[in-house]
């Protein structure tokens, strides 16, 4: 896995290398497009559909961000 898992460049970019912004239904739906080039590289995609499952800490995880870099911009 990556190390860094969330950067800042500058004062405002920021960037992450994951999608808290998915939601179960955004993932399947994801998976389903995708589906045949998962197959193609030997990977069990019925298997990765069925696993898929809700993440409701992502929102948690976004909510504490928008609170930081608010937070960020008033002490400016």
């Amino acid at each position: 896995f990556e190390p860094h898992q969330a950067f800042r460049v500058g004062e405002h970019a920021w960037g992450v290398q994951f999608h808290p912004e998915f939601t179960d239904a955004i993932m399947k739906a994801y998976l389903e497009v995708q589906y045949p080039d998962i197959v193609a590289e030997g990977l069990d995609a019925q298997s990765l559909l069925q696993g898929v499952r809700p993440a409701p800490d992502a929102n948690h995880l976004l909510k504490l961000f928008a609170e930081y870099l608010n937070a960020r911009t008033m002490t400016k």
